[in-house]
């Protein structure tokens, strides 16, 4: 991938983590968009807090970053909580699931089965409402 759209994407990244209150990747990550930037990292040579472009990516899709945003954009598709592996239940097989990575208000899980990846999503909290349907 070109520097400027990976930058771009990075910066993308960036936001999604803090929205999430995912301060340790932010920070990651901005050293690596300044290597980045300042042609110290590509797709050959990782930054020394582990990140790499297709690091960046996988985040991208795992946090559901546009344009990763569905499945049919190069995104993750997602599933109900403990559902299991899709793919290896289509087939009647019992797959080995393994939780990939956890981020605030869901996972990434992969089957060791298939190697097929999805989403889980926790549940939205449920807003308690006062009298007269008020929350």
């Amino acid at each position: 991938m070109q520097r400027e759209p990976l930058l771009h994407l990075v910066t993308r990244l960036g936001h999604a983590f803090t929205a999430r209150g995912m301060g340790a990747h932010a920070r990651m990550l901005r050293v690596y968009f300044l290597a980045l930037r300042h042609g110290l990292a590509d797709s050959r040579n990782a930054v020394r807090v582990s990140l790499t472009e297709e690091a960046v990516l996988e985040w991208l899709r795992t946090l559901r970053v546009p344009p990763f945003d569905a499945a049919e954009e190069g995104g993750y598709r997602v599933q109900p909580r403990g559902e299991g592996c899709g793919t290896c239940a289509a087939r009647g097989e019992t797959p080995t699931v393994i939780t990939d990575a956890v981020f605030p208000g869901g996972a990434r899980m992969r089957c060791r089965s298939c190697a097929s990846v999805w989403l889980e999503e926790d549940a939205p909290a449920q807003k308690h409402e006062g009298r007269h349907g008020v929350p």
